[in-house]
């Protein structure tokens, strides 16, 4: 409950010197909700000089502090004019001045926290002082920390501090008062107040809603009614008038003024638009963020707000108070995700992004183990970029995929020498695996030499592809040094002739390293340009020469008359590979061809005309028998001689038949 007002209180005690403390008759109004918690309040009062008959008047505004304070500024007016105190406080008063009955006089009052006393603490002025007759006077105070001004037309004129900030839970009061009276026949003067308002720590605000209160003061009788009334002039918002002959009427709501707020949001259909009262907060709230879809969606990033009181800020719950119209925008960033493939646990970079802002994608670890002897390798985006970090532009929804490369690791190992071709590969890519040497001597004839991998492959170096994690182990085995020797079928040691088989395509040397324990076959030797077929096995168990018997002969092609004379014959041969020569038997008659392959001779002789065939096999030779031009002049002599003969005969014939 209020307290009256103490320095009419004052007053009356100085003047009568009897002690009244039956009814304070209190009119007028208090604030709401809406104007709680504030820091001072304020209000233009009207100076009306009237005379009270019994008690004395007070017009002020007031009200009670969080701490149970309780300050008032305004004007009274005295029933007895004499000399007051100028100002009191807890500890005495001091100076004195003139207040005429019937003058308003401006006066400031305060009471501390859990006070119970009635003593008059504050200060007032001279006779006057509050202003000519119907004027407005605005009256205010306001805290300055714990310490609280009071103002008479904006001019400090008192200041006390009482231990607290503000009025907590309270509202202002604006009242009028009969105070310390003991009749309510007295017919007070109508008062005008206007612009009754509250201190927000930055500026005054208007009372955005006032009831009426008809009461009575603290510690006041209250069998008397209170006649005294209040209403609103002319329906004006924050102007009403007290005093006799107007409707008594307590908690009758006098009037009530807000504001609008729109909200405008493009996106998310936000409600909280509407009317509200003046001052209240409101609250806006905002999702932080809108699925167009999947991978486009409205961050909300802020309000843009005008009007005062409005917010302008990036939370999405907020509070605006509704110190006048305000609109506020909430505004949005559209976004698209950046969906990022192939990550492997190993990328950074996917998420949402500010549409047109550029992206980074940064690969973490550009190898990852997935398995033993198994590895994916980063090989570049679907972008085209082949660095491990790259930028997308994120003007669209984007999905990037990072490639990789399965890689397999081949390990390649031998007991004895080095080797080439251990490491990664990509899958399904060519490894070239070797060795450094192929054998280890192990003496002057024999030695461990490569026999084959652990894949059955017996090449020394080989290409594989890689489809999977492997180990290549090289095998040795033991060899010996193998010479080989040609005989031909006299047993005399070939020249220049080369060993091969032909179903392994391979070729010895006459000294070549062979297994141990192997079956060796040379099918066929070389010599003379002629494949001469031996077909000789063995096996090696030591080092050793092995000579191997080819049939290779000497073939003899001779040339007689008949009378067994030798010819010189010219001899068209043509061998077992094909090639043809022309030789001649000589003086001799005798043609000798030495290690012919196969003994194979075929072709003709050819002597004075007379030609002769040669097949000749295996070492065969051949005697051919020409006629020589001796002979043919012996027999074309002796047939001369036939016929010379023959003619004598027949002329002797013919002689003696005539003579007969």
């Amino acid at each position: 409950m209020r307290r009256h007002s103490a320095a009419i209180l004052l007053a009356i005690l100085m003047i009568a010197h009897v002690a009244y403390a039956q009814v304070w008759f209190q009119s007028g109004i208090s604030g709401t909700s809406g104007s709680t918690s504030n820091y001072g309040a304020s209000a233009e009062i009207q100076s009306i000089y009237q005379n009270s008959t019994n008690g004395s008047l007070g017009f002020w505004i007031g009200e009670n502090l969080a701490n149970g304070a309780f300050v008032q500024i305004g004007y009274e007016i005295v029933n007895q004019s004499a000399q007051y105190p100028s100002y009191c406080d807890l500890k005495s008063c001091s100076g004195t001045t003139y207040v005429a009955a019937g003058v308003p006089t401006w006066f400031w009052e305060y009471f501390p926290a859990n006070s119970n006393d009635s003593a008059f603490y504050g200060g007032i002025g001279g006779d006057g002082t509050a202003g000519i007759n119907g004027t407005f006077n605005k009256y205010a105070f306001k805290s300055n920390g714990n310490t609280w001004d009071f103002y008479f037309n904006n001019a400090q004129i008192g200041s006390v501090n009482l231990g607290t900030s503000s009025s907590g839970q309270n509202a202002p009061s604006a009242l009028a008062e009969v105070a310390d009276t003991t009749s309510n026949k007295f017919v007070m003067k109508v008062v005008q107040f206007k612009d009754v308002a509250f201190y927000n720590g930055n500026s005054f605000m208007q009372l955005p809603s006032a009831y009426s209160e008809i009461g009575y003061g603290a510690d006041s009788d209250r069998t008397l009614r209170n006649p005294y009334g209040v209403q609103e002039i002319d329906h004006e918002i924050n102007h009403f008038e007290v005093g006799s002959g107007l409707p008594v009427q307590d908690g009758m709501l006098l009037w009530q003024f807000g504001y609008s707020l729109n909200i405008t949001s493009q996106y998310g259909n936000l409600t909280g638009s509407g009317n509200y009262s003046a001052y209240i907060p409101v609250t806006l709230r905002a999702p932080k963020a809108i699925n167009l879809s999947s991978s486009v969606r409205e961050l909300f990033v802020g309000w843009r707000g005008t009007g005062s009181g409005s917010y302008t800020g990036n939370a999405s719950t907020t509070t605006v108070i509704m110190n006048s119209n305000i609109d506020e925008t909430a505004l949005w960033q559209k976004q698209y995700y950046l969906d990022v493939n192939g990550t492997y646990n190993g990328t950074r970079g996917a998420g949402w992004y500010n549409a047109n802002s550029t992206a980074t994608l940064h690969v973490i670890r550009n190898i990852v183990g997935i398995a033993n002897g198994t590895r994916l390798v980063f090989a570049g985006w679907d972008n085209g970029a082949s660095a491990n970090s790259t930028t997308v532009l994120m003007n669209a929804p984007k999905n990037v995929t990072a490639y990789w490369s399965t890689q397999y690791f081949v390990n390649v190992t031998a007991q004895y020498v080095n080797t080439t071709g251990t490491g990664w590969y990509d899958q399904n890519s060519p490894a070239n695996v070797s060795l450094k040497k192929s054998y280890v001597q192990t003496g002057s004839e024999s030695r461990l030499a490569f026999l084959r991998w652990s894949n059955a492959d017996s090449n020394a170096s080989m290409q594989i592809l890689v489809g999977r994690p492997m180990t290549l182990h090289a095998q040795f085995a033991q060899q010996y040094l193998v010479g080989l020797g040609a005989e031909d079928a006299y047993g005399t040691a070939m020249d220049n002739v080369t060993y091969y088989n032909i179903s392994s395509n391979r070729v010895f040397n006459n000294s070549a390293y062979m297994f141990s324990g192997r079956m060796y076959n040379v099918e066929y030797i070389y010599y003379k340009n002629t494949v001469i077929t031996v077909d000789y096995a063995f096996d090696v168990a030591s080092p050793e020469t092995i000579s191997i018997k080819a049939p290779v002969y000497d073939v003899a092609v001779s040339a007689r008359s008949m009378f067994g004379t030798p010819v010189n014959a010219s001899v068209n041969a043509t061998f077992k590979n094909g090639t043809s020569t022309l030789l001649h038997t000589g003086s001799n008659g005798v043609l000798m061809l030495h290690d012919v392959p196969y003994g194979y001779v075929t072709g003709y002789a050819k002597y004075f005309g007379m030609t002769q065939s040669i097949n000749l096999a295996e070492g065969t030779g051949a005697s051919l028998t020409f006629i020589t031009p001796s002979l043919v002049i012996a027999i074309l002599a002796g047939i001369a001689i036939i016929v010379a003969v023959s003619r004598i005969s027949v002329h002797y014939r013919d002689r003696v038949v005539k003579r007969a």
